[in-house]
């Protein structure tokens, strides 16, 4: 139930609808007295959707939505989807990353400043000052990247430097298990992860 309500999520229906259209599923179920496979659970879900305009709107992306599903469980073709939230701090990242965890039944997170936090007990503070300060305060203790940058972002791309690289290796790892995942944090610079099929970045070009 809970991969169903966020594969409806992401079929454009609200909330609401789809708590209406899984208690209506939940009450076949029950009438029925039988424990539906997965594949049962969606062609009822699907026939509950065809009978409202918005479900039959719906339709086509539950369907491919569906489809990708059923390719990633029989064989090895699709390959898993990491998504990939970008932004600088106090822009909603954590808040867009923990409904998209629910719609893509992701079962991977990295908080790219949960990384900084384990490199903190790696480091000591006075080999990388840096990580142990606000973001865009790093400027303060160490600067890389070009002169004409700003002291701010120069900073920033030194934070980036010792953190990105572990995030890299992180989903790289996630993607060899086949797991599908959210990434979101301010060390991740747009680009990040270059052609990678299974990542989906908001700057990237293949999700315009």
């Amino acid at each position: 139930m809970i991969i169903l309500r966020g594969r409806l999520r992401l079929s454009g229906l609200s909330y609401l609808e789809i708590e209406q259209l899984i208690e209506e599923l939940e009450t076949t179920i029950e009438d029925r007295k039988l424990v539906p496979s997965q594949d049962e659970l969606v062609e009822e879900c699907r026939t509950l959707l065809s009978r409202t305009p918005k479900g039959k709107a719906a339709m086509g992306a539950f369907d491919l939505l569906t489809r990708y599903e059923t390719i990633r469980r029989t064989t090895s073709e699709a390959p898993p989807l990491v998504l990939v939230i970008e932004g600088a701090s106090a822009t909603g990242k954590s808040m867009l990353a923990v409904e998209m965890i629910a719609c893509l039944g992701a079962t991977r997170t990295i908080n790219t400043d949960t990384v900084r936090q384990v490199l903190r007990s790696v480091y000591d503070k006075s080999e990388h000052p840096e990580l142990f300060c606000h973001t865009y305060q790093a400027f303060k203790h160490r600067m890389s990247g070009p002169e004409e940058y700003s002291n701010a972002l120069r900073g920033f791309i030194a934070q980036c430097e010792l953190i990105t690289p572990h995030v890299v290796r992180a989903v790289e790892r996630i993607i060899e298990e086949g797991t599908v995942a959210v990434v979101e944090g301010v060390h991740l610079v747009p680009g990040t992860f270059g052609t990678e099929p299974s990542v989906i970045e908001p700057d990237n070009e293949r999700c315009q």
